[in-house]
């Protein structure tokens, strides 16, 4: 592949992806990378630092990576990165950009899949455990960085380029666990989700329909002139919303509402 211009999205927009990652020092992860595959051979990757973006075109790191193989080969969830792996694409990052044991989040879309790559520094004996212990954040952040680089993701979007990957290299998820059955082996009880769905009740009409929009990821002006009410007002409802529900932010209620899904099954 062809170096990319310096002018490239992918490239000129370093500065302002590091800017949206600021929040990630608080997981220690000094670097981070998003990247998506889509079904069509093309893809977007985008990185806090623009010169790794560079590396990884220019020196073809891609086809020592475990995430370049077919999209849909991957399952959704946190894969963690090969701790003593002499690939290229892991020697290089831990020489030139001290990103040493990191892990992923991949969640699979319509049109491909999404990877979210974090890591931290050799020095960070604990890194390991700070990830293991907070992938709630992560996850969070996954949708915090949609929002934020909303704008970017569409320029990005009419400037894919033409994936590079081998189709080979791929992680292996034989060992995918069945949760569900997992929970009805060991008869895990429906309290959790119950208390959501009772914390739902508690919700007004107009608070619903409010709801309903959020989950269109909507933003609160959108909503607003959805409902024909004022901004002011949307911004009530969606505070009592997250009040009634437990939760602090729009994205952590995406998150919670999924996760709930995901557990939920009908007495039998």
């Amino acid at each position: 592949m062809r170096k990319l211009r310096k002018n490239h999205v992918f490239l000129s927009s370093g500065t302002s992806i590091a800017e949206i990652c600021k929040p990630l020092q608080y997981l220690h992860t000094h670097m981070f990378t998003y990247m998506k595959n889509y079904h069509d051979g093309t893809q977007v990757y985008l990185s806090s630092d623009s010169n790794w973006v560079e590396d990884y075109f220019e020196l073809k790191l891609y086809n020592s990576s475990y995430f370049e193989g077919i999209p849909s080969e991957y399952a959704s969830g946190f894969k963690w990165w090969p701790g003593a792996s002499d690939l290229p694409v892991y020697l290089h990052a831990r020489d030139y950009y001290d990103s040493d044991c990191g892990i992923t989040l991949c969640q699979q879309e319509k049109d491909g899949c999404e990877f979210f790559f974090f890591s931290s520094g050799i020095d960070n004996k604990a890194k390991m455990e700070t990830y293991l212990n907070n992938l709630d954040l992560l996850e969070n952040f996954a949708l915090f960085f949609k929002e934020s680089a909303g704008t970017i993701l569409q320029k990005c979007n009419n400037s894919r380029v033409k994936r590079q990957g081998s189709n080979v290299v791929i992680v292996n998820d034989a060992y995918a666990v069945n949760r569900r059955a997992f929970l009805q082996c060991i008869g895990a009880s429906h309290s959790a989700v119950e208390k959501f769905l009772k914390q739902f009740e508690k919700l007004t009409r107009r608070e619903r329909e409010c709801f309903n929009h959020i989950m269109t990821n909507a933003n609160t002006q959108d909503t607003a002139d959805k409902l024909g009410i004022s901004l002011r007002t949307a911004e009530t409802h969606i505070s009592r919303i997250l009040s009634k529900l437990q939760c602090s932010s729009k994205n952590e209620l995406i998150i919670k509402l999924y996760t709930t899904a995901e557990n939920y099954q009908k007495p039998t």
